[in-house]
């Protein structure tokens, strides 16, 4: 598969989950785990608030080390304390909180 190919593919994901997100009504809960690559979860960043209970966390999953401090600007631009729980090799997990 083409760099091309790869970045289509993961925009198409992009705009259908945040389809799929807009249309679907979602009870809040106390946390959530999101698998996403880095651009799904970057373009999904500003509608976690309405899946979280206040005081909730979100374990964002699928996403490189070295993306991170961009994810972390975004989500700290967007209100989110953001803090690095782990990592094996070049993946990491966050932690959202509010």
């Amino acid at each position: 598969m083409s760099l091309i190919e790869i970045v289509t593919t993961l925009t198409t994901l992009s705009v259908v989950a945040s389809a799929v997100c807009a249309a679907t009504p979602t009870p809040k809960d106390d946390a959530f785990l999101s698998k996403y690559v880095y651009p799904v979860i970057e373009a999904l960043a500003a509608r976690f608030e309405g899946v979280l209970n206040a005081g909730g966390r979100g374990l964002l999953s699928g996403l490189l080390v070295e993306q991170a401090p961009r994810l972390t600007e975004v989500l700290e631009t967007l209100g989110w304390t953001v803090t690095l729980l782990a990592n094996q090799g070049p993946w990491g997990l966050l932690e959202i909180r509010r």
